[in-house]
């Protein structure tokens, strides 16, 4: 779950991306009562409502776990102070950028999460496995294109058409062996080595951002080679801090 992140996406919905954390805030209220109260009911700034049941009833308790995106140091207090954990997308940076964005959420998750309470912290990120660190190479222009078109969303100069970003150039390119460097992208012998990484840093959880766009069959082979020559080396693996 997330405020948003693109002018393009407030604008489909017609609303104002400067009460997006408002919202936000509101709507985990709302998520929280309902799969924790029957007959709740809410009177907020941005959503209100008559008692209300949502069913099927949860079977975890209080409810299952919530993961909230979160980029600076007053959404990662907001979100440990939840007893929230954090999922966080690292772009095409370098895992320098990750180790930073980490300690920044430890710390402040020591100060503001509630006692007794670890929350836990997740990465999104782009992911690819071939037979050899060459023909990962090749897939990150297809990376170059994800990077042009989110930049482009990002910075609110995007071109759509028939429902797709168009890929302009954009400043400040990655080069096709930079973003290998970066991403967890290599041959499976690689991509566990990167991965370790992760896990002394102590990241919790890793979500294998797959389709960047790739083409179906590489796609599927790429996740394919990660399950089966990859993942077992973690299979006992919890994260340095679970």
């Amino acid at each position: 779950l997330g405020r948003g992140a693109f002018q393009y996406e407030f604008d489909r919905y017609g609303i104002d991306p400067s009460i997006g954390t408002a919202r936000l805030h509101e709507g985990m209220d709302v998520i929280e009562g309902l799969l924790t109260q029957e007959d709740f009911e809410y009177r907020g700034e941005t959503v209100s409502f008559g008692p209300s049941t949502s069913v099927p009833r949860p079977i975890q308790k209080p409810h299952p776990p919530i993961w909230i995106s979160g980029r600076n140091a007053e959404s990662m207090r907001w979100i440990a102070s939840r007893g929230y954990n954090q999922l966080a997308t690292p772009w095409r940076e370098p895992f320098s950028y990750v180790e930073e964005s980490y300690g920044q959420f430890a710390r402040i998750r020591d100060e503001a999460a509630p006692e007794g309470k670890r929350t836990k912290y997740g990465i999104s990120r782009m992911a690819f496995v071939g037979e050899t660190d060459g023909e990962a190479l090749d897939a990150m222009k297809d990376v170059a294109i994800n990077h042009r078109a989110f930049t482009r969303l990002f910075n609110n100069t995007a071109t759509v058409k028939g429902g797709f970003v168009q890929a302009d150039p954009v400043e400040n390119e990655y080069s096709d062996e930079k973003l290998l460097s970066n991403l967890v992208a290599g041959s499976p012998e690689t991509v566990v080595e990167k991965l370790k990484g992760y896990e002394a840093l102590g990241i919790d959880e890793f979500i294998m951002y797959a389709g960047f766009p790739l083409d179906h069959a590489k796609t599927t082979k790429s996740i394919r080679l990660f399950a089966e020559r990859v993942m077992p080396h973690f299979a006992k693996s919890g994260g340095k801090g679970s």
